[in-house]
């Protein structure tokens, strides 16, 4: 159990340090994520920078080196997997919540609108899922692509909370978006 968490603190760590967008002023960076999200009934992809910034962790303020980013107020985590080949179906989150995928590759596909996006687990496997049933008719679908399994850990946000975001457009992230040095 402790090795477990151990290997999900690690994962989580190495994906906060690659899904970073790098500021020209040599300012803290900001997390990019591809985001499932909803317009006029119909659930969408975006990539979307959040508004909070890597710093260091409050304990190490002062120090050089670890950078984290505060993802919001998140409860009843829950660490998955999904047997590979798997099609989910179409669905919606339970909550708007932040995924990161560990391992295996997944696409996610909407069923009115052309755009997908595949997503590997490891570094660039983070995602947030804001496309919930109150604002989108349909949700969206994932399929585990290839036979191996995918490992993820969902953190719904807390009820009636939100996270700062800015869309930077419609579609989801270019890697050349996710990764960066902070």
């Amino acid at each position: 159990m402790l090795r477990s968490l151990c290997l999900t603190i690690a994962a989580v760590a190495a994906a906060s340090a690659s899904l970073c967008h790098a500021e020209p002023d040599g300012a803290r960076s900001s997390l990019n994520v591809t985001a499932l999200s909803a317009a006029d009934g119909e659930s969408t992809l975006e990539c979307w920078q959040l508004d909070a910034r890597f710093q260091p962790p409050p304990s190490e303020t002062g120090t050089e080196g670890p950078q984290s980013v505060f993802l919001g107020d998140v409860s009843n985590g829950t660490y998955s997997i999904i047997p590979g080949g798997l099609d989910t179906g179409l669905h919606h989150p339970p909550a708007k919540q932040f995924v990161l995928f560990f391992d295996g590759v997944v696409e996610i596909s909407l069923p009115t609108r052309p755009e997908k996006v595949v997503i590997r687990g490891g570094q660039n496997g983070l995602m947030l899922q804001v496309d919930t049933a109150d604002v989108s008719h349909q949700g969206h679908r994932i399929k585990s692509l290839g036979s191996r399994r995918v490992s993820s850990l969902r953190l719904p946000l807390r009820p009636g909370t939100d996270v700062g975001y800015q869309v930077l457009y419609s579609g989801p992230c270019r890697e050349s978006e996710l990764m960066g040095s902070y």
